[in-house]
């Protein structure tokens, strides 16, 4: 397809254009000379180019020590043993346990229950090999998933589960998280900047505790008559194991980003909140009811649509500010507001940035490459940086990798190149503003260190 800029090129405009560069031979009949002329390109190819600079990964940010690591695999292992002692002690009927997706033939499930097994069991054998990691971590959580709930459905299916005893185990892991979140004082260990994500991830597993009323909610409503019973309490097995596994998960996490010797940060982490509450709130209140007005459907409305979006979306934050005050909850609201404010701010600055350019008369596709590379820029930095920055500014490396696809197989229009523009500068504003703000945080945490 034709370049967006205004079209040119075109027809028998093109075939000028390439003729052009031929100079009339010289009156003394010596031969001519042939003078190069850049062809441009079209769109596509201006597109093809952008998407194949490359840019660094950013690594993760969260620590797992091998001890962390060897518990997880423990968990699993612990599941998968007693599962396969139960079934190798009883004929199991399978036909009732149900899956999204199954088969009602029980040897169907019966095969399937093998393949969990299997499964969960070369998922241990990775993680043994490999360094200790969040991926690991992530890949034991499926294994267990798949096979607690097994465990689960055999125990009930054999008569082995008593309801009152599954109460006890859930009002135990109430209290276990409670002890938890009593013992934070937020003595993040040195260098702030390493050890912030990893007490991060401990408090995102945290959050999930919530989900335990609904599993408390399902016990009360078991009735062993019924003929979901077993599959209910298999659902509800593997809530608790994953409940376990994610609280053992944050207390190990909070272990090694702590240091009983380091200067409480709760005060500190606290101002910060409050900061981030008072640059949020205006970009809510301009935006919290805002509908698109008499927007059209242009590329121009579009942009202005998903700034809004993104301003709406600071209300949820602010919803919930008694919640980031709390302890188990200050970091992660810390560092979710701070995300908040950078995502506004990168999307805000790169919609001026595009409608800058398309209230011209013409949207210079070759402007991509130039936004490209500025955004690539920004992120070889976040690559570079602290861990903390890292896990702030990665998600600039998503919108790359989005921008890079965002191509159409039968040709290329403005507003494709526009919201290709578009995505390279969210990218680009994304990873500059998480250094600087990244950087203006973590200096006020590091005074009260000092």
């Amino acid at each position: 397809m034709p370049s967006t800029r205004r079209r040119f090129l075109t027809g028998t405009a093109a075939v000028a254009a390439l003729l052009a560069g031929c100079n009339e031979t010289d009156s003394s009949g010596s031969t001519g000379t042939v003078t190069p002329v850049d062809v441009p390109r079209t769109d596509r190819q201006i597109l093809r180019e952008a998407s194949e600079i490359s840019y660094p990964d950013v690594s993760k940010s969260v620590i797992v020590s091998d001890t962390h690591q060897r518990a997880a695999i423990r968990h699993v292992e612990s599941v998968i043993e007693r599962l396969e002692t139960v079934l190798a002690e009883n004929d199991v009927d399978f036909s009732g346990f149900e899956r999204r997706g199954a088969s009602r033939d029980p040897t169907d499930n019966t095969e399937d229950v093998r393949t969990r097994i299997k499964d969960a069991n070369e998922r241990i054998e990775t993680a043994r090999e490999d360094d200790p990691s969040s991926e690991s971590l992530r890949s034991l959580e499926r294994a267990l998933r798949t096979t607690s709930v097994l465990l689960g459905f055999v125990l009930a299916e054999t008569g082995q589960t008593e309801l009152a005893d599954v109460e006890a185990t859930l009002e135990a892991e109430r209290a276990a998280v409670a002890d938890i979140k009593d013992g934070l004082e937020y003595r993040i260990a040195q260098p702030v900047e390493e050890h912030l994500p990893t007490l991060y991830a401990a408090e995102t597993k945290l959050s999930r505790s919530d989900q335990l009323q609904f599993v408390a909610d399902t016990v009360d409503d078991a009735d062993p008559k019924n003929d979901q019973y077993a599959t209910e309490i298999g659902q509800v097995r593997r809530s608790i194991e994953l409940h376990r596994r994610r609280r053992d998960d944050a207390k190990r996490f909070i272990d090694t980003a702590t240091d009983a010797d380091a200067p409480p940060l709760r005060d500190a982490i606290d101002r910060n909140v409050v900061a981030l509450r008072e640059s949020l709130e205006p970009i809510a209140s301009e935006y919290r009811d805002w509908d698109g007005g008499s927007e059209n459907d242009s590329i121009a409305s579009d942009l202005r649509r998903s700034r809004a979006s993104v301003g709406r979306r600071t209300s949820r934050w602010l919803s919930n500010m008694e919640r980031h005050r709390t302890d188990g909850s200050r970091v992660l609201g810390l560092r979710d507001g701070l995300e908040q404010r950078i995502e506004f701010a990168a999307i805000d600055a790169a919609v001026s940035r595009s409608l800058a350019r398309l209230d011209g008369r013409e949207f210079l596709a070759e402007a991509v490459i130039n936004e490209k590379q500025r955004a690539v820029a920004a992120v070889e930095g976040v690559a570079g940086g602290s861990a903390f920055l890292r896990d702030v500014g990665r998600r600039s490396t998503s919108v790359l990798d989005i921008a890079d696809r965002n191509r159409r197989p039968d040709g290329v229009a403005v507003d494709v190149v526009a919201r290709t523009y578009f995505l390279y500068a969210v990218a680009a504003e994304w990873a500059t503003r998480a250094d600087e703000q990244c950087s203006d945080l973590l200096a006020s945490l590091q005074a009260k260190q000092s």
